[in-house]
């Protein structure tokens, strides 16, 4: 854990103040007013959610790949099967934590 000190406006309390910002790793996760001492616990789900764009766009893509590159899309798509699903899985692991 890192704890960083900046000025920001409290949603709290309207007062520009110091904040304290407390990353896990190189995630914020809490920020604590020192005006009004209001801790705000941050959600550790991503902001831009770009799996979750990519998976509802893969057909799409995977679409497009097969009408451009029919060998390819053959040759590989038994294995991508297989291993996308974990791929995914693991991804979401870690954009969870």
């Amino acid at each position: 854990m890192k704890e960083v000190k900046t000025n920001l406006k409290c949603s709290w309390c309207f007062e520009e103040s110091g904040v304290k910002v407390i990353y896990e790793g190189n995630k914020p996760v809490k920020l604590v007013c020192e005006n009004c001492g209001r801790v705000i616990t941050l959600s550790s789900v991503p902001s831009h959610p770009s799996w979750k764009l990519r998976i509802l766009t893969k057909p799409l893509r995977l679409a497009r790949e097969a009408s451009q590159h029919p060998v390819y899309f053959t040759s590989t798509l038994p294995f991508r099967l297989l291993i996308k699903p974990l791929r995914i899985m693991r991804e979401l692991e870690k954009s969870l934590k």
